[in-house]
């Protein structure tokens, strides 16, 4: 969306007047423009413009990432043809950092998603640790499963549903989701580190989105609110339609941090049995009513975790060679 911005005429050239990216821009300007939709770009504006080296805000990115969302956003459907010839060009603000060897210090800031993202970060350093197990024959699929479902239980104490829904596609054979978490072999290891916390952003953004509206509305307005996630990444958005929420907790608080109970299902690709879906629904169903009784108010604090972090990421940095 940024790039269609910046130079729209460029991007059109690129990819085609009727190509996938180009129609998708259209396509959701009208969507937003037919039910009067609010857009809030906070977490995609958020994401894009973190420094590579130290996670901080680039303002002049974050500014520019903001208003190009913004313009294109709030465009017509009818004025896309004329802002396409008309917009002057713009240069696109880059970051020229580099990757630290460790994102333990990334995940120190005061984000909106802090402790979310410690917890997904961990989860995908430890799925990408059991695949390659698994691709060395130390462990077979349902093992490799199951050693993450108890890993999440009993060593993170959280349940996160998107990450366990994508473990099980990823054990099951269902490759397509893997390029979420999973860099390219040709980049060095800081950089597939920084590539594993993008992925890791990714997979939580859909969840937390209620969070941020709960942030810009009050309370009795922002639980009567229908909030839609989109994305262009074609695995989040599939990944994510795969939940359903059946239940959520309400602290009545302005930002409810309460769990929630989540249905998965599961893509027709997938090579599980009915007795090892019943044997993976078992282990996780075992302790839900605990989980739900002992809830608390406020965000789960997961700075506990950095530790467990750093000796994930040293494992990840062999297994990655």
């Amino acid at each position: 969306m940024r790039q269609f911005y910046l130079n729209p005429i460029h991007f059109e050239e690129k990819y085609g007047k009727t190509s996938p990216p180009v129609m998708l821009v259209r396509y959701f300007i009208e969507q937003i423009s037919r039910y009067n939709l609010e857009v809030i770009a906070t977490l995609g504006v958020d994401e894009s413009s973190r420094s590579k080296s130290d996670f901080s805000i680039l303002r002049s990115k974050q500014m520019q990432t903001h208003n190009a969302l913004m313009s294109v956003l709030h465009l017509d459907i009818v004025e896309i043809d004329t802002f396409i010839k008309t917009k002057e060009p713009e240069r696109e603000i880059i970051d020229s950092g580099e990757c630290p060897d460790s994102m333990v210090s990334f995940l120190k800031k005061d984000t909106i998603y802090k402790h979310a993202l410690i917890v997904t970060y961990l989860c995908s350093l430890k799925i990408i640790a059991l695949y390659y197990d698994v691709i060395n024959q130390e462990l077979d699929n349902k093992t490799a499963c199951l050693n993450f479902y108890k890993f999440i239980r009993e060593e993170v104490d959280c349940v996160p549903g998107i990450v366990q829904s994508f473990a099980l596609h990823l054990f099951g054979g269902y490759g397509h989701l893997k390029k979420i978490i999973f860099p390219k072999s040709s980049i060095n290891i800081n950089k597939k580190l920084r590539y594993i916390l993008g992925g890791s952003i990714d997979l939580l953004l859909p969840t937390f989105a209620n969070k941020v509206v709960q942030q810009f509305y009050p309370v009795e307005l922002s639980r009567s609110l229908i909030t839609v996630f989109t994305s262009t990444d074609e695995r989040i958005s599939l990944l994510h339609s795969l939940s359903t929420e059946k239940l959520r907790l309400d602290s009545g608080e302005k930002i409810n941090y309460m769990p929630s109970l989540v249905q998965t299902e599961i893509l027709s690709g997938v090579k599980w049995s009915n007795c090892d879906i019943e044997e993976f629904n078992n282990f996780t169903s075992s302790d839900i009513n605990q989980r739900l009784q002992k809830a608390t108010s406020g965000p789960k604090k997961t700075d506990s975790l950095l530790g467990l972090v750093s000796e994930l990421e040293t494992l990840i940095k062999v297994k990655l060679k």
